[in-house]
C-alpha cells in the first residue's frame, strides 16, 4: 500500500512539473531573429553611400568599410587588409553588431575565378586554391594534400591572413574569434 501510494504521488508530481517536448524554451530564442536582422542590415547596408543621410551615432557599413554618422553623413573608416565590414548576429544576447572581419571576405572568394578582375599585390583564395593577382588577372596554385586556401582571423591584431589549411582548423579559428 505504502508504495502504491509513494508511486502515485511522485506520478503526479511529475506531471504537474513536467514541460511537453515541444513547449520547452529554447535556450537561445534569439538566434534565428539576431540571423535575420543581421541578414537585413547587410542588405540595406548595400544601398548607402558616404552621403546617405543619417543619425548622429548611427554605424554602418559603407563601401566595404565601417561607418559612424557625423555631422548627418558617413565617415568611413576601410578596414583592414583582408577584411570587409558587414553586421553580424551576436551569439549570446539579442541583437547585432557590425564589424569588419574575414566571414564576408571569404563569401566574395567564393564568386571569384582566375578571370575575376584583380589588383597587383592582391591575394585570394579561388576555387579553394592560393591565388596571387599577375598582370590583373588570378593565377592559382593549389594547396598540398588535404588542403584548401582559407582566410583566417589574425590572432594578436586586427585583419586576416590568407593561406592553405584545412576546413575543420579554420572554423575553429573563426569560431574561436567570433568569441572574442
Amino acid at each position: 500500500m505504502k508504495f502504491s501510494a509513494v508511486v502515485v504521488a511522485l506520478a503526479l508530481f511529475a506531471s504537474a512539473n513536467a514541460v511537453p517536448f515541444n513547449k520547452r524554451q529554447d535556450p537561445k530564442p534569439f538566434a534565428h531573429d539576431n540571423g535575420v536582422a543581421a541578414q537585413k542590415l547587410n542588405d540595406d547596408f548595400k544601398k548607402l553611400t558616404p552621403d546617405s543621410p543619417c543619425t548622429a551615432g548611427e554605424n554602418a557599413c559603407v563601401d566595404g568599410g565601417f561607418a559612424q554618422c557625423v555631422g548627418n553623413k558617413f565617415q568611413v573608416t576601410q578596414c583592414a587588409g583582408g577584411t570587409s565590414c558587414f553586421a553580424l548576429p551576436l551569439v549570446n544576447k539579442p541583437g547585432t553588431s557590425i564589424t569588419c572581419n574575414a566571414i564576408k571576405l571569404a563569401q566574395d572568394f567564393q564568386k571569384l575565378d582566375d578571370n575575376s578582375p584583380c589588383t597587383a599585390g592582391q591575394n585570394a583564395c579561388v576555387k579553394g586554391n592560393f591565388a596571387q593577382c599577375v598582370n590583373g588577372k588570378f593565377v592559382s596554385m593549389p594547396c598540398s594534400g588535404g588542403l584548401s586556401c582559407e582566410v583566417l582571423p589574425l590572432v594578436n591584431s586586427r585583419g586576416t591572413s590568407i593561406t592553405c589549411d584545412t576546413k575543420a582548423d579554420a572554423q575553429a579559428r573563426i569560431d574561436d574569434a567570433l568569441k572574442n
